[in-house]
């Protein structure tokens, strides 16, 4: 089970179908590669003042947001015939249903796998949970604790918090691969082979940073350059020539490539939409 969407709701009132906004994030192969957040305007657009009080959106924030209708389309193409994975299912999963009820929306419409991080890590909250495992966390922030929820969901099978989770034995087999750390035998240049020495990664010190949504591994995208010539590096120095850098990017490799680009105007750093753009051009 490598690949599942983590999804959280707010309400605006204690009744299960009025949410008023909805975090999501998907991972591919134990990968991050999609997250997406969006207000969504409550029946009424009313609140109440203790819903209000804990995550802070009112009726002035979603005057102008989507109805739980429109919404919906994301969430059944985020959601359908995938894993889903709540912290606290019996809430988020039972908004869901109530809101599809209220709406009219067949409820055959939806089908999906579920898992509760909230029952996976002892009924710990997600806030104690996440303080544990130091993954950081913005509470009641749908997107936040959607993501939060899916690193712990991450962490449980790769036995990261194995000390606190009750019941997984130190030897539990990983579930899901490493996100693309990238060593061994890419890291080593191979310039004989390659024919067409005029493409950009030729002989160039080039690093990858951060998550994609073309490659899920990154060390695929290794390979392909790697072929064109890239002499590729784990980290930054004043020698890299190019960085490609995906979602997620290391602050400190941007921060060291804009330096080498300010003494050398030839360096650059190029997003996972222009080395697209570039090895389509190659084919």
């Amino acid at each position: 089970m490598n690949s599942f969407v983590a999804i959280d709701f707010e309400t605006a009132q204690p009744a299960r179908h009025t949410p008023c906004a909805i975090g999501m994030v998907k991972v591919v192969n134990g990968v991050i590669t999609q997250k997406v957040f969006t207000l969504i305007r409550p029946p009424d657009n009313a609140y109440a003042f203790h819903n209000v009080n804990v995550h802070g959106i009112n009726s002035e924030h979603s005057e102008d947001a989507p109805e739980f209708p429109e919404v919906y389309q994301v969430i059944r193409r985020m959601l359908n015939n995938n894993h889903v994975v709540c912290h606290n299912a019996s809430f988020d999963l039972d908004v869901l249903r109530k809101s599809m009820e209220y709406h009219g929306i067949d409820s055959n419409d939806l089908s999906y796998t579920q898992s509760d991080t909230l029952e996976l890590y002892g009924r710990k909250s997600l806030d104690v949970c996440c303080k544990v495992c130091g993954i950081d966390l913005h509470h009641h922030d749908a997107l936040s604790d959607a993501e939060a929820c899916a690193r712990l969901f991450l962490r449980y099978y790769n036995c990261e918090c194995k000390d606190y989770i009750p019941g997984v034995n130190k030897s539990y087999q990983q579930l899901f691969q490493d996100h693309g750390k990238i060593s061994g035998d890419i890291l080593k240049p191979d310039l004989e082979t390659v024919k067409n020495h005029s493409n950009p990664f030729f002989n160039k010190k080039v690093v990858i940073t951060g998550v994609y949504n073309t490659w899920p591994d990154r060390k695929d995208l290794a390979l392909i350059i790697k072929k064109l010539g890239a002499d590729i590096d784990s980290g930054v120095t004043t020698k890299t020539q190019i960085l490609i850098a995906g979602e997620s990017s290391g602050p400190k490799k941007i921060d060291q490539m804009q330096k080498n680009m300010a003494l050398d105007n030839t360096r650059q750093i190029l997003s996972e939409r222009e080395v697209v753009i570039l090895l389509n051009d190659l084919k």
